[in-house]
């Protein structure tokens, strides 16, 4: 069904590529999106910037850019999807405020011993613990672009795995197969991973 014909129709249990392609339509739509995504954003932005005000203004930022290049997204190859596409964009939109507000910070950041003894906001901040920051931020990168390519059931299940947190068991109950065959998939999936992480000419931290 094209998404002329159903524009303004009931999209809450649409698909999301679905609903991105009848909301640049209907731009009201785009509301199930922001509805579907926007608490799961809040994390994933928080745990980069840290401060709620900079999540927020992130995950804004990302909506905005994913409805503005809707009409580039496309599933070219199976395995694509709306969600890894949205999240490439809060990620970056992520990092870019993440490296716009170190620099603020280094840029007020005072040559000179604060003469009163009380500790100003810019003393506070931890540098060792920022550098680390930015160290998992890289490596959560390429994971990522390794897991884009390999087979969908591979980078399905390490991505429960790495990002999820899941055990073996849990990917078992949730794929409906036995727990030796998800932990053998997981198993071959790694094995899979480790050699395109080679390929690319780096091994991740995780691994």
């Amino acid at each position: 069904m094209k998404a002329r014909e159903i524009a303004g129709k009931d999209a809450k249990n649409l698909p999301d590529e679905e609903i991105l392609a009848i909301s640049l339509i209907s731009p009201s739509v785009f509301e199930v999106l922001v509805d579907r995504y926007q608490d799961a954003f809040l994390r994933k932005a928080g745990g980069i910037v840290k401060r709620k005000e900079d999540a927020q203004d992130t995950v804004q930022e990302t909506f905005v850019k994913i409805y503005l290049n809707g009409k580039k997204f496309k599933k070219e190859k199976a395995g694509d999807s709306f969600k890894n596409w949205a999240y490439k964009i809060l990620v970056n939109c992520a990092i870019s405020r993440y490296g716009k507000l170190k620099k603020e910070m280094l840029a007020f950041s005072p040559l000179e011993p604060d003469l009163s003894g009380e500790k100003n906001f810019n003393s506070l901040v931890d540098y060792s613990e920022r550098n680390n920051l930015e160290t998992r931020i890289d490596n959560q990168n390429f994971v990522s672009g390794v897991l884009e390519k390999l087979p969908p059931v591979f980078s399905a299940a390490l991505q429960k795995y790495f990002f999820g947190g899941k055990s073996h068991k849990d990917i078992a109950a949730e794929e409906g197969i036995s727990a030796i065959a998800a932990k053998v998939r997981l198993f071959r999936a790694k094995k899979a991973f480790k050699k395109m992480a080679e390929e690319m000419g780096r091994l991740p931290l995780i691994i």
